[in-house]
């Protein structure tokens, strides 16, 4: 007979695309379930002159919608 136990423990690695000012980007979001953290990471860019945005600033707007827009969907989740 074979014992076979598992972990329910995950890592996932989530990809979300968008625009800012019509420049396309994605953002990577990582999740790992052992301790229920999101965290998120890079952001890239489509290969577009950014010459006209100013990065430091969109990319920081960027991280605060994303961060808002998923953590308040996982909440309103969690209170149905």
């Amino acid at each position: 007979m074979i014992h076979i136990e598992m972990e329910d423990n995950y890592n996932q690695t989530t990809y979300y695309y968008g625009t800012a000012d019509g420049k396309s980007f994605t953002v990577v979001c990582y999740y790992d379930s052992s301790v229920d953290n999101w965290e998120l990471g890079e952001i890239t860019w489509s290969n577009e002159d950014l010459s006209t945005l100013p990065l430091d600033k969109t990319e920081s707007k960027i991280r605060d919608f994303v961060s808002k827009w998923l953590f308040d969907k996982q909440e309103d989740k969690e209170n149905e």
